[in-house]
């Protein structure tokens, strides 16, 4: 096998059933028990000369490749290299499948510290918009991405009137004051162009809501840490506690 330079398990199998064992045959001559003429010895030679010619006469079996039944030794197939190539791209994607999950864990890096109150209060995030950084509310509770108009006019933000409704907790709705698309916004390493609403709001100037987390952002309250999903932009940032001492509900949704 060596000396056919076998490289695989599929070429060792095809070289071993086309090799021929030979077997060493004891062809001296045996001397007669009795002595006698060497009568026997012509009639023995005579039969084994019949018996060769015999065997010379029947056709050889058909090679046949055990790849592709073609008229060919298996090490010398054509889609021999196919076939490796095959199992070799086959072993590649299990492989690859083995270290996908592992490879996702390596491209999400981050320096995350986490307060002894890590349990309490509400989740904050720094954003950049327009250049500035803003506190952020991540609220599950909320269905879009709301600025209050204060902040919104010091960012001088463009908005067009909206015809929507704001609604709150036990409050009645109040009409939209307007609606900025394609605002540039930064979190950590991930920027993208949002759309916010502007309401009166009091205690807060920006609420991220489900209208984000469903798409780029998953929240992992207990290592305070907001993890964005995309792809090239995959990061970790955390975020911070306020823990005012107070309890606090919030929902709020848009009616178009």
């Amino acid at each position: 096998l060596q000396r056919r330079g076998v490289q695989d398990l599929a070429q060792a199998i095809a070289v071993a059933e086309s090799l021929i064992e030979f077997h060493k045959s004891d062809h001296s001559p045996k001397s007669p028990k009795n002595g006698g003429s060497n009568e026997g010895e012509k009639e023995g030679f005579s039969k084994d000369r019949e018996s060769h010619k015999a065997g010379g006469d029947q056709p050889k079996p058909k090679l046949a490749c055990f790849l592709c039944d073609g008229p060919h030794r298996a090490n010398e197939c054509p889609k021999k290299g196919r076939l490796t190539a095959l199992i070799q791209e086959d072993d590649q994607r299990r492989e690859e499948a083995k270290m996908g999950s592992i490879q996702f864990l390596n491209a999400v890096k981050a320096k995350v510290h986490v307060p002894k109150n890590a349990s309490e209060g509400t989740m904050s995030v720094e954003t950049i918009i327009g250049g500035q950084t803003i506190k952020a509310l991540v609220d599950t509770g909320a269905t879009n991405n709301f600025i209050s108009e204060d902040m919104a006019n010091r960012l001088c933000l463009r908005a067009y009137r909206g015809s929507g409704y704001i609604k709150t907790v036990n409050s009645k709705a109040k009409p939209l004051i307007g609606i900025e698309k394609d605002v540039s916004r930064k979190i950590g390493q991930w920027d993208e162009l949002v759309s916010l609403s502007i309401i009166p709001l009091d205690d807060y100037d920006l609420i991220l809501g489900m209208e984000f987390m469903d798409v780029k952002d998953i929240a992992i309250p207990h290592a305070n840490s907001l993890c964005i999903l995309e792809e090239g932009k995959t990061c970790m940032v955390p975020y911070t506690r306020s823990n005012k001492g107070t309890k606090t509900l919030s929902a709020i949704h848009l009616d178009k």
